[in-house]
């Protein structure tokens, strides 16, 4: 069977979408790959995050055991925690915690321009991250920070 001009035109048109196709293919193949990369970077990242909060947040709502798990003012009169209210002895106690997804490299406090900081682990961790809170220590407003890294 003869090749016609008309047939002709055909097969390259064919041939030539089916090479845009498949360049296409391949560009949308590429940015999934990275799109997915990035995303799994970035709960990484907010996981660090929630973890460095959540601690921020227990060392100055809560009176624990160890005191980097709390370190509120205890309010005998009302039988609860004072909120925000440091007790800055039992800050000094704090101790480090055991984490398989990170390490709290340290605790600070900045009162007046003075900044009093105690290193809890020995580790250098990668990309660490510091949280801050305003707190009142001995009724005066400081601020507590905590550094947090992932190991």
């Amino acid at each position: 069977m003869p090749i016609t001009n008309k047939g002709f035109a055909l097969s390259a048109d064919t041939a030539l979408s089916a090479m845009a196709m498949f360049v296409m293919l391949f560009v949308i193949t590429a940015h999934t790959g990275s799109a997915a990369k990035e995303s799994a970077n970035a709960i990484n990242a907010f996981g660090l995050e929630k973890n460095a909060l959540l601690i921020a947040d227990a060392l100055v709502k809560n009176k624990f055991e160890n005191p980097l798990l709390g370190s509120a003012v205890f309010n005998e009169e009302k039988h609860r925690v004072e909120s925000n209210e440091l007790n800055l002895e039992r800050f000094r106690k704090a101790r480090a915690i055991e984490s398989d997804e990170f390490i709290v490299k340290e605790i600070y406090i900045k009162e007046n321009g003075l900044e009093e900081r105690k290193r809890l682990s020995k580790l250098d961790g990668v990309n660490c991250l510091a949280v801050e809170r305003l707190v009142l220590v001995n009724e005066k407003k400081a601020i507590a920070g905590v550094v947090v890294c992932e190991k």
